[in-house]
C-alpha cells in the first residue's frame, strides 16, 4: 500500500510541476507548439529518469558520474523552478490585471454619471427660472439637451456598475487568501504574493526529488510475501525422504527421472538439492516402485545391489 501511495503522490506533484513548466515554455516559445511540448515532456521525465538511475546505481558509479548525473539534474531543476515561477506569476498577473480592468470600467462609468447629473442639474436650474405658463417651451428645452436621454443613459450606468461590481466582487474572492494574510499583516497584497510564490516554488522541485526517491526504495524494498513456514517444512520432508530413498536403495537421477517421468534430469537434481520442490506424487512414485522391486533385486544374502531398470 505504501509504495502505491507513494507513487501517486509523485505522479501528482510531478504532473503539476511539468504542466506549469511546459506551458511557461510555450508562453516563451509559441511559434512550434509540438517541438516545445515534446521538449518540455522529455527535459521532465528525463529528469525523474536520472534521479532514479543516480538512486539506484549509486554504489556503483563513481565520483565523475555521480557529480555529471548531479549537475543535470540541477541544472534542469533550476530551468523547471524558472518556468514555474514565470507561469505562477503569469497567473496572478492575470488575476489582478482583470480586477484593475473592471474597476477602471467603474471609474469610467463613475465620471459619466458625474457629468451627466451635472447637465441635468444644469437643465433643471434653467427650466425651473422660466414662467410656468411656457410649458411648450419647457418641453423643448427637454428636448432639445436630450434630456430623457441622458436619464436613460444614468439608469443604465447603474446597472452597468451593479454587474461590474459583482464580477470585481468575484475577483477579489478568488485571492482572499492573499489579501486577508495582508490585511492581517497590514502590508501590500503584491508584497505578499511575491514572497508566497518563490516560496511554493522552493518546495516544489525539492519535493519532487525527494518522492522521486522514495519511490524508487519503495519499490526496490518491496518483497513478496514469504510461504508459509508449514509449506516450507512440508517441501524439506519430502526431500528428506527423496534422498534416503536415494541412498538406501543406491538410485540415480536418471532412474529416478524414468520413474517419475521427467524428461530432463536437470529437475530431478533440484528436487535432491533442494532448488526446486519435490513434488508428493513423484515420491510416491518412487516409493511404489521400490517396494515393487525390492524383492526381485535381493540376493539370497540379504544385500541390496543398485536397482536397474
Amino acid at each position: 500500500m505504501y509504495p502505491a501511495l507513494v507513487t501517486i503522490s509523485l505522479i501528482l506533484v510531478f504532473g503539476s510541476s511539468a504542466f506549469m513548466s511546459i506551458s511557461g515554455l510555450l508562453s516563451i516559445f509559441s511559434n512550434n507548439t509540438i517541438t516545445i511540448i515534446s521538449m518540455g515532456l522529455g527535459m521532465e521525465i528525463g529528469k525523474i529518469l536520472s534521479i532514479s538511475h543516480l538512486y539506484r546505481s549509486w554504489p556503483k558509479n563513481n565520483a565523475l558520474v555521480k557529480s555529471g548525473y548531479i549537475f543535470i539534474v540541477f541544472v534542469l531543476t533550476l530551468l523547471t523552478s524558472f518556468e514555474v515561477m514565470g507561469f505562477l506569476s503569469q497567473c496572478h498577473q492575470e488575476t489582478v490585471q482583470d480586477i484593475h480592468v473592471i474597476q477602471s470600467k467603474i471609474d469610467a462609468l463613475n465620471e459619466e454619471e458625474l457629468v451627466l447629473r451635472s447637465q441635468i442639474n444644469i437643465t433643471d436650474q434653467t427650466l425651473n427660472g422660466l414662467p410656468a405658463s411656457h410649458v411648450s417651451r419647457r418641453i423643448n428645452e427637454r428636448k432639445n439637451s436630450g434630456y430623457a436621454k441622458k436619464q436613460n443613459r444614468l439608469v443604465d450606468i447603474i446597472k452597468q456598475k451593479a454587474s461590474l461590481g459583482t464580477q470585481l466582487l468575484s475577483g477579489n474572492n478568488n485571492s482572499n487568501p492573499a489579501l486577508a494574510i495582508a490585511t492581517i499583516l497590514k502590508m501590500d497584497g503584491s508584497i505578499i504574493i511575491s514572497i508566497f510564490i518563490p516560496l511554493l516554488v522552493l518546495i516544489l522541485e525539492p519535493l519532487i526529488i525527494g518522492l522521486t526517491i522514495a519511490v524508487n526504495a519503495a519499490w526496490m524494498n518491496h518483497r513478496k510475501p514469504e510461504p508459509k513456514k508449514n509449506d516450507h517444512s512440508k517441501s524439506q520432508i519430502l526431500t528428506e525422504k527423496l534422498k534416503s530413498l536415494q541412498k538406501d536403495y543406491n538410485l540415480s537421477v536418471s532412474q529416478i527421472a524414468k520413474i517419475t517421468g521427467r524428461k530432463k534430469f536437470k529437475t530431478c537434481e533440484g528436487w535432491l538439492n533442494g532448488m526446486i520442490p519435490t513434488p508428493q506424487r513423484a515420491l510416491t512414485e518412487i516409493q511404489a516402485w521400490v517396494e515393487k522391486e525390492y524383492v526381485k533385486n535381493r540376493k539370497s544374502d540379504g544385500t541390496i545391489f543398485k536397482f536397474k531398470i
